[in-house]
């Protein structure tokens, strides 16, 4: 993908500010730190700046890119990097969700 997004869970963080990009060739990369509540919108916002895929990272609950898929539809595949032997309940969320 030339235009990625990664997004990692921080409580505190003001996604406007916690954010690094990177530039490459005729592309970028953006990860920026976020509040679970708040993933879903900066998604959405990053994938009307010219995202071309979403990740959701960084501890982020199971459920964070359901709701983060849910809000873009298909516009872009989303993915999940996660640990889910930390938590079966949180598992067993994503798959009911």
């Amino acid at each position: 993908m030339r235009r990625s997004a990664t997004i990692y869970h921080d409580p505190d963080a003001d996604p406007a500010r916690k954010r690094v990009v990177r530039e490459h060739g005729d592309g970028w990369t953006v990860v920026v730190g976020a509040p679970l509540e708040r993933m879903a919108e900066v998604a959405e916002q990053l994938v009307g700046d010219g995202a071309q895929v979403v990740e959701i990272c960084g501890g982020a609950e199971l459920t964070a890119a359901a709701a983060v898929r849910a809000r873009l539809g298909d516009r872009v595949p989303v993915s999940l990097v996660s640990w889910p032997f930390e938590s079966l309940e949180g598992a067993a969320a994503y798959k009911t969700a």
